[in-house]
């Protein structure tokens, strides 16, 4: 995104986190102005093409800094901006602000999802040394370090908002907020993230423009992914991709609506390759071997019923539940196709 902006006379800005495993002394491409660096206290940042240390806590210089260049930006009314404004609020260690650390957060019940009492039809290839716990157990300790840890995200997106307010870019401005994606807590006897549960693929997506054709207050009840958001801002830049840029995900000024989503992981830093479409009423997921292609275990949720997937109904010995077997192939089948396919039409 920020290519087709940079090329189309966008300043562009990048503050945060930047791609994983990324090498900190390399400056990111297509970004104008940049502070490239994650987590909290006393980090060092790479800052518009050379190495500072950022004493403090690093969200509310995200937050200052983001500010003092968007102040910076409408200096100059003829050229539009694009800022991504990434901070690792709330990733472990979810160290909170200092002025948060002893703030009350009420005790976390947890969800159905983490109270779960058998385990044993979920895949064991998610758990270390594939050993499955008996019952799943909310992490309270850890819910409360990350609700902490968020207020200082809080207070960061009221500032720039603030910002763009006293600037009067307010209502012109096309804003996302979104986030990678979601942390078990617990649920499923799980922690981390790389699993295909809700609790990590459902996140915020919200789409703001007072002054665009965004109508304040709407909920769209369509399934969308974050790979919707490119040809949204194309759409709403004026422009094209270019010749030989295939671009998944449609616009979400459009009225079309998928009837399915597919959802992947990937062999890496410790997690398993799995691939899962899901629907508004069924969850079907296939997990692989090594080489991403040979089953090695399947889930099968009836989402209607069963929200927090606590029965999967092909791993819990009892065929009475199971879907009908051609059902099954056919989901199977749709999975394999969806998993080669690219495009605005692909799920």
């Amino acid at each position: 995104m920020q290519r087709y902006l940079h090329e189309a006379g966008y300043t562009t800005a990048l503050l945060g986190k930047y791609l994983n495993h990324w090498p900190k002394e390399n400056p990111p491409p297509y970004f104008d102005r940049f502070s490239v660096g994650k987590l909290y206290k006393d980090r060092v940042f790479h800052v518009d093409g050379r190495m500072k240390e950022i004493k403090g806590y690093a969200p509310d210089y995200l937050a200052s800094r983001a500010s003092r260049l968007l102040r910076k930006f409408e200096t100059d009314d003829e050229r539009p901006w694009f800022m991504l404004l990434a901070p690792s609020n709330p990733h472990v260690p979810s160290t909170p602000a200092p002025r948060h650390k002893d703030v009350h957060i009420p005790r976390w019940r947890g969800s159905p999802a983490a109270k779960e009492k058998d385990l044993s039809d979920k895949p064991p290839m998610l758990y270390r040394g594939n050993i499955i716990p008996s019952k799943a157990t909310p992490r309270r300790v850890l819910y409360g370090k990350m609700a902490r840890n968020l207020l200082a995200a809080d207070q960061l997106v009221n500032q720039v908002d603030r910002t763009m307010r006293s600037l009067g870019e307010r209502s012109n401005t096309l804003a996302f907020f979104v986030s990678d994606s979601g942390y078990t807590l617990g649920e499923h006897g799980l922690l981390k993230k790389n699993k295909p549960y809700p609790v990590v693929s459902r996140v915020p997506l919200y789409m703001r423009w007072p002054r665009g054709p965004v109508e304040e207050g709407v909920r769209d009840r369509r399934l969308v992914a974050n790979i919707d958001i490119l040809p949204t801002v194309l759409e709403a830049a004026g422009l094209s991709p270019v010749d030989g840029h295939t671009i998944d995900g449609r616009s979400l000024q459009s009225t079309q609506a998928r009837s399915r989503m597919l959802v992947e992981a990937f062999a890496s830093s410790g997690a398993h390759f799995w691939a899962s479409l899901i629907r508004d009423d069924e969850q079907y997921t296939e997990y692989y071997q090594l080489d991403g292609e040979t089953r090695a275990f399947t889930e099968y949720y009836d989402v209607l019923r069963d929200p927090w997937r606590l029965t999967n109904t092909l791993g819990d010995d009892d065929p009475r539940n199971d879907p009908d077997p051609q059902t099954v192939r056919g989901l199977s089948t749709q999975l394999e196709a969806d998993r080669d396919c690219a495009g605005s039409d692909c799920p």
